[in-house]
């Protein structure tokens, strides 16, 4: 299977036009593997990993632990590109997490 197959969003699997949140899936893709070193499904046969993009068939096994990655992820891993999160959203996110940390760290040195 050629791998950048791995990166392709539910629509353009079914040879829709591309958007935004064909960009979203994609990204997802790459922060699940930079967050675990594997890929969000597997891979071993091209039909088996056709079927799990279409259905957004994610093992969360490896990010168990990581309840706001599995929110993030599970946001951005929507079948319809409608639904999943924009790159505002996704920042919005992460930020929101940064700041509370942020926050923690200057209460403990005051």
């Amino acid at each position: 299977m050629k791998h950048y197959y791995i990166y392709w969003a539910p629509e353009v699997v079914l040879g829709k036009a591309l958007c935004t949140g064909s960009d979203i899936w994609s990204l997802g893709v790459m922060t699940y593997l930079l967050l675990t070193g594997d890929y969000p499904f597997t891979i071993e046969q091209e039909d088996q990993t056709v079927k799990n993009i279409l259905n957004a068939n994610i093992n969360w096994r490896p990010l168990n632990t990581y309840p706001k990655a599995i929110n993030m992820l599970g946001n951005i891993f929507q079948i319809e590109p409608e639904k999943r999160w924009s790159a505002q959203q996704i920042l919005a996110f992460c930020q929101d997490e940064f700041a509370i940390v942020i926050q923690r760290f200057w209460r403990g040195h005051l």
